[in-house]
């Protein structure tokens, strides 16, 4: 057995690595990963003479000739880039991306069996099962494992849960999995800002690819040019009447009424476009919609029907041709019987209009067919599709570009215009009928040499952008080359300097040696010939101190072999090694993180929704003792000047003047009430009861709200229906309102709530709905952590939790401060107690620790992002 599983990175390689390897547990499979310098495992993987599992990433011919099965697994190349940017913070370049998707085009060619990520995430049942039938298939039912399918997907999972806690960097090379392996899987919907960029860099960049696998959409089908060169044609002809074959949803009806179509006469076949189509365009007049497929003659005809590997009904791809499955599109799972006609014979028929202007054919490999249909009908302009090996997509196809030029030349068309397409590259070339793999695009078929001059004319406008584009995309690809050449250059200048100085301490050794030898033969002399004794002696002591001085050359030498780089470094190692600790160190759980500076305070959120729109907000505020801060909290509140807020404020009935102070507030204030209550808790449960809004949230009396803070979570709230509980990073403040510190959090983790409470609680906010599903009240019994229970009720009711990428508020540190002074008397008491509930045992702070790594990785990075982008002037 040699298995080969490849795939892009961040694609569920691992995963799948684990299942065969559990699949054929008893087989003895050796294991090895092969990088893409190790030509050394290369060779191993295609001479190795017992049954091995390798996993790589990139594309290699040996390794592709050498293997007898071949896994590939590909996902979303956005989110498999956002992904290794949290695993490796490394910002993918064009050229890795293009060789990830290059490598991917190869190995689709040749491998027995495909898997699609998100597929595989979402059913690991089904995939447990395709690959249980390929082994099965390749090797024999008695190699495989009697462990059902469940129980083999529940050791998978539990080794990846083991190294999820692992503190050490290390690899298992029996599982492929490091430490923290599943911990940076990308949350598309609570993206920061680097990675948002990174995925709209990537979006904009690999849209046909994107397009290609169904993770979007495109009206034009990546054809823009295509359109471009046949809108200019269209437009420049008199009213001219358009069949459009294969009219899908009616982009290209569109691009025809749009370039002057005086009529569009347009064939589907699928009922469901056909009804959109009527619909559509049920009020024009100039478009006829029938529900035929055009081919080469009339009658009856099986209509395959494309869907996605996730079983999705496509929008195209759907053919009469039999051409089987590809890597990406299925049609061999459904199909309907369709009316096909032929074009000729509706002419013929007078049920077509003898001169048509423009005939655009797009019907996914059987556009000769139809051509072949058109009997004596020569329409002036034809647009038809060809493709050469498309294994991703549209897989083979019944006749090459090769045909369609020479059923046109013997009709009368003379020239054409092939759009080519392959990979990234676009052209558009005059009589060009030859293609290689991987080409894809239309030709254009012109009938009449007086039209010639027109068509050249748009080439002539068009080839210059195309070009430009090319020559972009090529600069691109340069600069990244000539970066990494650079690399090499330096890494390979280092080499020679170290060989260098490597040559020098052996020739320092060399002469050495030659002067012991001498100073041998000299006093071998001396004792033969008494009368040279002294000259000898001087010449001796004059050899010794040149010997001393060769041992210090050879060793400074030997030091410049070793540490040639490194000098420098180890003079400022202590200075950035304290540096280096300090920025990594997590920031989470520290209160006082620097001395006092001016507080800078992030730019007001400003909501582009009506007021109507936004929910209404229900803030309570509870106080005792308070005065001194109190104020500048009621006006964090107020100055938000948010539509919709109710805001009480619940006092204990404080004796310092804050009674005096809420006074002064007159009616800004929905309501306030000073008497004597049983603390923080009721306090809460007071004020909300005089309450009535959507959204809720509290902010303790020596706290504050960021500008603009209500807004920016009343328009996430309209925006998000399905959100039931957001909150944002703190800022921690002294007395005087001088920022001390900051938390900058990841994105939401529902699992470490079992563990640990960082969410910063004067930034919480959520939806009455799941606070009267989760009980409608604080529970009374909690001093300190009332809102941790209230977190890990808001889960146990099935809450949906968002982390806004903003600074909601302010955090107070102060002598006076509640959860200074409790957190060792009060707090670690029922910390431990809601963590016992949620975990069902008590645990140790080891165990806490270690459960707890991996968030506090994430919030390290995302605390390194933040600081760096607050360097370079941007605010958030």
């Amino acid at each position: 057995m040699k298995i080969l599983i490849c795939g892009m990175p961040r694609s569920m390689t691992t995963w799948a690595f684990n299942a065969v390897h559990e699949i054929l547990a008893d087989q003895h499979l050796k294991t090895v990963w092969i990088d893409p310098s190790d030509t050394a495992a290369e060779e191993q993987f295609a001479t190795a003479e017992e049954n091995i599992l390798a996993k790589c990433h990139h594309y290699s011919e040996t390794l592709a000739d050498a293997a007898d099965c071949i896994i590939y697994s590909y996902r979303d190349i956005r989110t498999a880039a956002v992904s290794y940017f949290r695993k490796f913070s490394s910002d993918c370049d064009l050229g890795q991306l293009n060789a990830w998707v290059q490598a991917g085009s190869a190995w689709m060619r040749v491998a027995d069996a495909v898997l699609r990520y998100e597929q595989v995430e979402r059913n690991p049942e089904n995939a447990m099962q395709q690959l249980r039938q390929l082994l099965g298939k390749k090797y024999g039912t008695e190699v495989l494992s009697l462990d059902s399918d469940e129980v083999l997907l529940s050791r998978i999972d539990a080794s990846f849960v083991q190294r999820q806690a692992v503190e050490s960097i290390d690899y298992d090379a029996q599982t492929m999995i490091l430490p923290a392996h599943r911990t940076f899987q990308p949350a598309p919907d609570d993206l920061n800002a680097a990675e948002k960029t990174l995925y709209q860099r990537i979006e904009r960049e690999f849209t046909p690819w994107l397009a290609e696998h169904f993770y979007m959409q495109q009206e034009d089908h990546g054809q823009a040019l295509d359109y471009r060169l046949a809108a200019h044609v269209m437009s420049r002809l008199a009213g001219p009447v358009v069949i459009d074959v294969g009219v899908e949803r009616g982009s290209f009806i569109d691009l025809a009424l749009g370039a002057g179509a005086e009529r569009v006469i347009a064939f589907e076949a699928l009922p469901r476009h056909v009804e959109h189509l009527r619909e559509r365009f049920a009020r024009e007049t100039r478009v006829e919609v029938r529900a035929q497929a055009a081919s080469e003659r009339s009658g009856k005809a099986v209509f395959h029907i494309a869907i996605d590997p996730e079983g999705r009904e496509l929008d195209y791809h759907h053919t009469l041709a039999d051409l089987g499955d590809s890597t990406t599109v299925v049609r061999s799972a459904r199909a309907i019987e369709v009316e096909t006609v032929a074009l000729g014979g509706l002419v013929a028929d007078k049920q077509l209009p003898g001169v048509i202007d423009f005939l655009k054919v797009d019907t996914d490999g059987h556009d000769l067919a139809v051509l072949l249909g058109l009997g004596g009908l020569r329409p002036r302009f034809i647009l038809a599709e060809y493709w050469d090996t498309l294994p991703e997509t549209s897989g083979r196809n019944l006749y090459t570009l090769a045909d369609l030029h020479a059923w046109a030349t013997e009709r009368g068309y003379g020239h054409s215009v092939v759009i080519r397409r392959n990979g990234r590259f676009e052209s558009l070339e005059w009589d060009a009928p030859w293609t290689q793999a991987g080409d894809w695009g239309n030709v254009l078929f012109i009938r009449d040499a007086a039209d010639l001059a027109m068509v050249r004319g748009a080439v002539g406008r068009l080839a210059p952008q195309v070009q430009v584009r090319n020559q972009t995309y090529l600069a691109t690809l340069i600069k990244e080359c000539e970066a990494k050449e650079a690399v090499i250059r330096r890494l390979d200048n280092e080499l020679k300097a170290f060989l260098g100085q490597r040559q020098a301490v052996e020739e320092i050794e060399s002469e050495e040696q030659a002067l012991l030898r001498t100073l041998e033969g000299l006093s071998a002399a001396s004792q033969s010939d008494q009368e040279s004794t002294s000259r000898e002696v001087l010449a001796a002591q004059l050899i010794r101190k040149e010997i001393v001085i060769r041992k210090q050359a050879r060793a400074l030498a030997a030091y410049r072999v070793a540490f040639p780089p490194l000098s420098p470094f180890l003079r400022s190692i202590g200075f950035v090694g304290r540096h280096l600790r300090a920025a990594l160190r997590p920031r989470l759980g520290h209160l006082i993180q620097h001395l006092p500076r001016q507080l800078g305070l992030p730019k007001p959120y400003v909501s582009s929704l009506p007021a109507g729109d936004l929910p209404s907000i229900s803030m309570v505020t509870p106080s005792f003792q308070q005065a001194h801060f109190i104020g500048r909290t009621l006006d964090s509140v107020l100055g938000q000047n948010y539509p919709k807020l109710e805001y009480f404020v619940q006092d204990g009935g404080s004796t310092d003047g804050t009674a005096e102070v809420l006074r002064s507030y007159g009616d800004r204030l929905t309501g306030w009430v000073s008497k004597r209550d049983a603390g923080q808790s009721q306090a809460i449960n007071l004020g909300f009861a005089c309450t009535g809004g959507d959204v809720m949230g509290w902010l303790n009396s020596d706290d504050l709200l960021m500008p603009g803070a209500l807004h920016r979570v009343g328009e996430f709230f309209a925006q998000h229906p399905e959100v039931d509980v957001v909150y944002g990073h703190r800022i921690l403040i002294d007395e005087e309102d001088r920022e001390i510190g900051r938390w900058v959090l990841p994105a939401h983790d529902d699992n470490v709530l079992s563990w640990a409470d960082f969410i910063p609680q004067e930034t919480l906010f959520w939806r009455r709905t799941i606070w009267e599903k989760s009980g409608g009240q604080i529970d009374e019994s909690f001093r300190f952590a009332m809102d941790w229970d209230l977190l890990l009720r808001f889960r146990g009711a099935g809450a949906r939790m968002v982390r806004l990428p903003n600074f909601l508020g302010a955090f107070r540190i102060h002598a006076a401060q509640k959860t200074s002074a409790q957190i060792n008397e009060v707090g670690m008491e029922e910390m431990a107690r809601l963590r016992k509930r949620a975990l069902g045992q008590d645990v140790t702070w080891s165990q806490t620790h270690r459960a707890l790594l991996p968030y506090l990785i994430k919030h390290v990075n995302h605390d390194i992002a933040y600081r760096m982008k607050r360097v370079l002037g941007v605010k958030k």
